[in-house]
């Protein structure tokens, strides 16, 4: 059975707004007048003149008020919930910040090293909320969790190096930070850029970490051979004995990857190692899928709005001059004022609107699925369908993408016909690729679906071979 169900019920709090209104304007505009008129010519002032009069209008004006506060309430009927695939995990980069960072074996130095490893991950992770964690003997939130790359990256980049005055690494408090940071989340994988710290021995983290339920991967900032740290001064720390201080890298922190189901890997000049972690994260988000539960709603809101708006109309309309004109005006325009606002086509663009809006939003946060069920809500159009489409092939589901491909026409039928293509690619059937990539070029002349076609006749003919 369908439940019946108000989305945003604290809007009728709001009630109390117009009902005050109602009440003061009805009471004292009566006490006003008769403090001013004596009864025989206030009976006359007020006497009908053929419109609605003030009082009426003003309770119309109430009840409109109210139905608008029962639309901005959003009622629903709940239809049930869809299941849908939820493939992102958090993912939390912790920073070492410590002195020992200021090292230059890395260029320009290890933590402008690792600041750019972070960036380059973050910009290879399509859908995943992301956190920064910077640490020494301490945690500090640099990015809490976010869809938002572009001002992550903004703030890792900003993570200022002269600013560093804590020497020590401790792994355990940035455990601790990451462990408040997922909260109840399942999914705990923590990407650390450090040069190893101090311990001999990471039992203790590794048991912790455990414990915690993290993954973590580990990037080395630093080489085996190891380099002075240069201070804000240009001068190079040195020990109590007046000798130069040299860091180098810590193999023990390699057990905190291995032991936790992590990966560890060497920070090297080249992408591999950005490369290396992004396609460990993306093994793991495939093999642990999860089920999500989204609620479908039919949408009612409208018929509050429409008595609303009904309500309203007449208010504005009740002038005393000219009555028989304006009865008939009235009567028409509300008319003319309900066939159009019942018509299919106005009702589906008074819907529109909303489910476009979170189709765009979810789309461009990475979560295609619910991108999906929004576009799903539209009336079918060929630009609807090929947003549907673009959604599946970008969620995996290459044969729903093909299906909705398949359908659309007009002005989107090029770029539909070279993402079919690409679809079948995925789905290994290059005979077919190859035919979307033709018609895609028979309509116009696009290298990108040029350049593909030479390579999938390529791979076909090197298969038959």
């Amino acid at each position: 059975m369908h439940d019946f169900q108000f989305i945003y019920p604290q809007f009728f709090l709001m009630f109390a707004i117009p009902l005050i209104w109602l009440v003061y304007t009805l009471t004292t505009k009566k006490r006003v007048e008769q403090t001013i008129f004596k009864p025989e010519i206030l009976k006359k002032l007020t006497s009908s003149t053929g419109g609605l009069s003030l009082k009426t209008r003003t309770i119309l004006a109430f009840f409109s008020t109210l139905f608008m506060i029962v639309a901005l309430a959003r009622p629903v009927i709940n239809k049930g919930d869809t299941e849908i695939d939820v493939k992102s995990v958090d993912v939390i980069f912790a920073i070492d910040i410590s002195k020992s960072m200021l090292a230059n074996d890395r260029y320009p130095n290890r933590l402008e090293f690792a600041k750019k490893k972070v960036i380059d991950i973050i910009k290879q992770l399509k859908s995943n909320r992301i956190g920064v964690i910077a640490f020494a003997n301490q945690g500090y939130t640099v990015v809490p969790l976010t869809l938002d790359r572009d001002g992550a990256i903004y703030l890792v980049k900003n993570i200022d190096s002269q600013n560093i005055s804590e020497q020590g690494t401790s792994i355990k408090r940035v455990l601790y930070s990451v462990d408040a940071f997922l909260k109840d989340n399942p999914d705990r994988v923590v990407v650390l850029l450090t040069d190893g710290g101090d311990n001999t021995n990471y039992s203790d983290e590794v048991a912790l970490a455990k414990k915690m339920g993290l993954r973590i991967f580990v990037i080395g900032t630093a080489s085996k051979h190891g380099a002075p740290i240069t201070l804000q001064d240009g001068s190079l720390l040195k020990d109590s004995n007046g000798a130069i201080v040299i860091t180098k890298f810590n193999p023990a922190i390699k057990e905190l990857a291995f032991q936790t189901g992590g990966i560890f890997v060497n920070g090297v000049n080249s992408d591999r190692d950005v490369e290396a972690i992004a396609n460990e994260i993306d093994r793991l988000e495939s093999s642990e899928i999860k089920k999500e539960k989204l609620p479908i709603y039919q949408e009612l809101f409208i018929y509050p709005l429409i008595i609303s708006l009904l309500l309203l109309f007449p208010t504005f309309y009740s002038l005393p001059s000219m009555r028989k004109f304006r009865k008939l005006l009235f009567w028409k325009r509300a008319t003319i004022f309900l066939l159009l606002l019942f018509s299919p086509k106005l009702e589906a663009g008074i819907f529109d609107w909303w489910y476009i809006n979170k189709a765009e939003e979810s789309y461009q946060n990475g979560e295609y699925q619910k991108a999906i069920q929004s576009f799903l809500q539209l009336n079918s159009s060929d630009e609807t369908n090929f947003n549907i489409a673009n959604s599946y092939y970008r969620s995996g589901e290459f044969d729903k993408a093909i299906e909705y491909y398949k359908k659309v026409r007009g002005e989107h039928q090029r770029e539909a016909l070279y993402n079919l293509g690409n679809a079948y690619v995925q789905k290994g059937n290059l005979e077919k690729a190859i035919q979307s990539y033709q018609k895609s070029l028979e309509i116009e002349e696009d290298p990108k679906a040029r350049e593909n076609l030479e390579w999938a006749k390529n791979l076909l003919n090197q298969q038959k071979n």
